[in-house]
């Protein structure tokens, strides 16, 4: 009985590479977006702190300013964080675009294999029906001729 062996063995693997590689880029790409995603919460939530400082505080004038500009750049930061998890989502998903493809790529190749392996298991099992019918029919021959010893036996014959 040959083993199975599949020619495309080394596409197959490299095909599973390919998609695990992609798979740990769109890790770091969605754990990208978590970091974005943390650092607006933390800028709103110094945004807030600060309204709330506000809220609370009699202020003089030029901490007004400074509390003024302090608010101005926390949310430029917000708008600038946003823009960046718009660029990263829009990265995100060629990525996960990448990964369908990969996937599919290396789908195919597995039923290829697939298929090629049941072939292989199909000419075995005809192969083995074969030798099943060959050993069936010597053994028939054998209890044929085996048959004839025993007549010419019991009639008083002996052949050599």
């Amino acid at each position: 009985m040959k083993k199975f062996s599949f020619k495309l063995a080394a596409l197959q693997r490299l095909r599973h590479q390919e998609e695990e590689l992609v798979q740990s880029e769109l890790a770091a790409a969605l754990r990208h977006e978590v970091g974005i995603v943390e650092t607006i919460n933390t800028h709103r939530s110094a945004e807030q702190d600060l309204y709330d400082y506000v809220r609370t505080n009699d202020l003089s004038a030029a901490e007004m300013d400074h509390v003024a500009k302090y608010g101005a750049l926390q949310r430029q930061r917000i708008i600038d964080a946003q823009i960046e998890l718009m660029r990263q989502e829009e990265t995100t998903t060629r990525i996960r675009e990448k990964l369908t493809v990969a996937r599919q790529q290396r789908e195919a190749i597995d039923r290829l294999e697939e298929r090629h392996r049941e072939r292989h298991r199909i000419e075995m099992e005809q192969e083995w029906a074969r030798e099943l019918d060959d050993i069936a029919m010597q053994r028939t021959a054998r209890g044929i001729a085996g048959s004839g010893v025993l007549t010419s036996t019991l009639a008083g014959e002996v052949t050599p």
